[in-house]
């Protein structure tokens, strides 16, 4: 595993890209959106990508908050500034799931509603929580080597049983 040092960088803003390096071997990227937002384009390869023009024609593959301090990690580097996608200015519904009272809730980021909600209105919605840079890595990676990602099962996997419908 990687060291935990953090070092002292650039602050990433609405529209930098950053390039994560995983597993010293493998390149993603990912943009900075609203809030602690990030789009994480559907890119996983040995080969950087040297213009970011095609940065941005490649598909999402999800968007998440991260940790404030997950950008100083040393395999995150802010790698450029493109202008974000229209259809991705608006941030997607999260939802909210209380455990004890097996209630569900639907949370718009843009503009902090919280309304109440159902089992099926959540299915495609990320669940609302913020991911340490770790889970984050190990979802790319375990998404390209076709395994279960364990943080996204300990998430999902008490709502649904199989937590994969949870994609639709």
């Amino acid at each position: 595993m990687k060291s935990t040092k953090l070092i002292e960088k650039k602050r990433p803003v609405i529209g930098s890209i950053i390039e994560i390096c995983i597993d010293d071997k493998y390149y993603t990227y990912a943009q900075k959106l609203q809030s602690a937002h990030y789009l994480f384009f559907d890119y996983y390869s040995i080969h950087k990508i040297e213009d970011s023009k095609i940065i941005y024609t490649l598909n999402k593959l999800f968007i998440l908050p991260i940790y404030r301090d997950t950008y100083q990690r040393p395999n995150w580097k802010v790698f450029n500034k493109i202008e974000i996608r229209e259809e991705f200015k608006i941030l997607p519904l999260e939802f909210i799931y209380d455990k004890f009272t097996d209630r569900y809730k639907i949370c718009d980021t843009n503009t902090g509603e919280i309304r109440k909600s159902n089992r099926e209105e959540i299915i495609g919605l990320e669940m609302c929580a913020v991911w340490p840079w770790y889970c984050i890595e190990d979802r790319i990676r375990d998404h390209y080597e076709g395994k279960v990602c364990i943080w996204v099962k300990s998430m999902y996997g008490e709502i649904f049983e199989n937590y994969q419908e949870l994609y639709g």
